[in-house]
């Protein structure tokens, strides 16, 4: 009886330790995806590349922006703007129901910062962005 006792604790730990382990991985996942969807909005913005950028976006921020990505000058727009600027994440916090926060900084050429917040749905689009 001792012994499967043993046994028993052993296969709690084993179970309980890869439950850990694998929900450690699956932040870890989240955390890259969030990054490589974060990366890939920042240099579409950099770029100018509005139809990019409206593939970053979740549908309810697409529709408020439809009006901007209409302007014939905003690509020219976030090209000036973001010419010679650098990005950097700052912090990437996997929050509840699947959303993730992602805080970035902008420096621009005149060494000038923003800093922007992030807000990205289950499947890595980008539905809210808040400068603090």
């Amino acid at each position: 009886m001792r012994y499967s006792n043993k046994i028993a604790n052993h296969s709690l730990f084993i179970a309980i330790f890869a439950f850990f382990l694998l929900l450690s991985m699956e932040t870890a996942i989240a955390q890259t995806d969030a990054k490589a969807a974060v990366d890939r909005y920042m240099n579409s913005l950099f770029a100018g590349d509005i139809e990019n950028i409206k593939k970053c976006l979740g549908k309810d921020l697409r529709d408020r922006r439809k009006n901007t990505f209409k302007d014939p000058d905003y690509k020219k727009f976030l090209t000036e703007r973001y010419d010679g600027a650098t990005y950097r994440i700052i912090e990437d916090n996997q929050k509840r129901n699947g959303r993730n926060l992602v805080d970035v900084e902008i420096t621009f050429n005149t060494s000038q910062k923003l800093r922007i917040r992030l807000l990205l749905d289950a499947h890595q689009k980008i539905i809210d962005e808040i400068v603090p």
